[in-house]
């Protein structure tokens, strides 16, 4: 009879840890757990561990450079567990090596059943740890030892590299055929530790006169300034993301303990509240910090999108272009920005009817519904962040006040604005405008197009309700 298989739980918040432990020793698993990377390695040295919940932010090095040394040592599998639940910070733990990655906060359930399949699969491979079955790297007679940290050339001769330059090397070697950013690289290669201004992977190579020279030193240094200022802003987002999630998962893991059924399932419902409140107010921040790639986009195709989404749904809609415009723009903030308008109309005008056209050299996109509409007085307060119209801010009756605030910032950084006005027939029309401008000065007008559906003619119909 296989024994139970051994757990180690490594994450700084002595709560969290206290909780998993016990929870998971409930569901007949041996589970050690550990505060920090030596705590950690002491565990690892003195037991036979199956499986490690690593937590990302921990106190000195960080649990994406452990899980990266780890992944490279005979070690056990890795589930990262962290409060960073973006899709590139899921992506990144899971380059590191990670077998899998779970974001805070999380239902036990899920965490066991994610615990279980990657034990699976683990046994599955033979049972040995990923490190081992890696252990060295081959490409056109080179050979890379990731164990030993060592070159060897086709010749058989260790080429001296400097340690930097190994870890860079396997990335590259680990990666066939992959094209990496240098943020990707610098993630991988160091961890989320590393400082977002290391330049020890670039190639700098400067030539020309000394007024070259100072205008391109001029130049790397303001963008630098202006990439620390983001990265400032990002890495405050994400300290708010860890500190405002912990929380709840703390909550989350004592309803296990609650034996009243009704009691546990209202107090999930709760929390599942909490988090969705939590994710739209880290949507904004993040928003406001992030500064995006514009393209030229295919607004039409990305409204037909939208609404062929929503249509899926069980919304009502009906759209109708009456250009079909392009415009320079961010598109993961312009989609945000019409979503969350388009959003508001199904969800308190019964129905929406979206209409594209152009007015002059401006973008309009014209979103009418049947609802009750917002008080003249209200209009513009609804665009403050947090507002909502109902004073009693009852979550039954509206969202968290952020839509309407997100999508005028989102529109007014692209030199466009959100306006609200009165359907003829009853109800709120929203206007979004957005200049029509198709490329910066700089870029000629026929710079490629970005739609959400490649080659859509853009204008379509959805076939429901006709709003009268």
């Amino acid at each position: 009879m296989r024994s139970a298989p051994h757990l180690l739980v490594v994450d700084d918040d002595r709560e969290i840890r206290d909780l998993l432990t016990s929870l998971l020793a409930r569901r007949g698993y041996k589970v050690t757990a550990a505060r920090d990377e030596h705590a950690m390695r002491w565990a690892l040295s003195n037991s036979q561990i199956d499986l490690v919940i690593l937590d990302v932010m921990l106190p000195g090095k960080d649990g994406l450079a452990i899980c990266r040394e780890l992944s490279a040592e005979a070690s056990p599998a890795i589930i990262m567990l962290t409060a960073r639940g973006e899709a590139t910070d899921r992506v990144v733990g899971l380059e590191m090596g990670a077998d899998d990655y779970v974001a805070k906060p999380f239902d036990v359930h899920e965490l066991e059943a994610r615990i279980k399949a990657v034990l699976r699969r683990h046994r599955a491979a033979g049972g040995e740890p990923a490190g081992e079955r890696h252990a060295a790297l081959n490409f056109a007679g080179w050979t890379l030892d990731l164990r030993q940290r060592q070159l060897t050339s086709p010749d058989g001769v260790l080429v001296d590299v400097t340690s930097g330059e190994f870890d860079l090397l396997a990335v590259f070697a680990e990666r066939p055929n992959r094209v990496l950013s240098r943020n990707q690289l610098l993630d991988i290669a160091h961890g989320r530790g590393s400082d977002p201004f290391d330049r020890s992977i670039d190639i700098r190579v400067v030539t020309g006169p000394a007024e070259v020279q100072g205008a391109i030193h001029a130049f790397n240094q303001m963008q630098e300034r202006l990439q620390r200022f983001i990265d400032d802003r990002m890495q405050m987002v994400a300290a708010m993301s860890h500190d405002l999630r912990t929380p709840i998962t703390r909550l989350r893991l004592r309803t296990e303990y609650l034996d009243d059924a009704t009691q546990r399932a209202k107090a999930l419902c709760d929390l599942d509240e909490m988090e969705h409140m939590i994710n739209e107010v880290l949507g904004f921040a993040r928003d406001e910090a992030q500064v995006g790639t514009s393209v030229n986009l295919d607004l039409s195709s990305m409204l037909q999108t939208i609404c062929d989404d929503m249509a899926d749904k069980g919304h009502r809609l009906e759209y109708v272009a009456r250009a079909h415009p392009k415009v320079w723009c961010r598109a993961n903030a312009i989609r945000r920005c019409l979503t969350n308008v388009i959003d508001n109309a199904v969800k308190y005008g019964r129905a929406a009817r979206i209409a594209l056209s152009t007015e002059g050299q401006d973008v309009v996109v014209h979103v009418d519904d049947r609802g009750p509409g917002i008080p003249a007085e209200l209009r513009e307060q609804v665009f403050r962040p947090f507002f909502r119209a109902d004073a009693s801010r009852n979550r039954d009756s509206g969202g968290t006040g952020l839509g309407l605030s997100v999508a005028r910032n989102i529109a007014r950084a692209h030199g466009g604005d959100v306006e609200l006005a009165d359907r003829r027939r009853g109800g709120l029309r929203v206007i979004v405008r957005l200049p029509g401008r198709i490329a910066p000065p700089d870029l000629p007008a026929d710079a490629p197009a970005t739609g959400d559906s490649a080659d859509q003619p853009g204008g379509g119909r959805l076939p429901d309700p006709k709003i009268s």
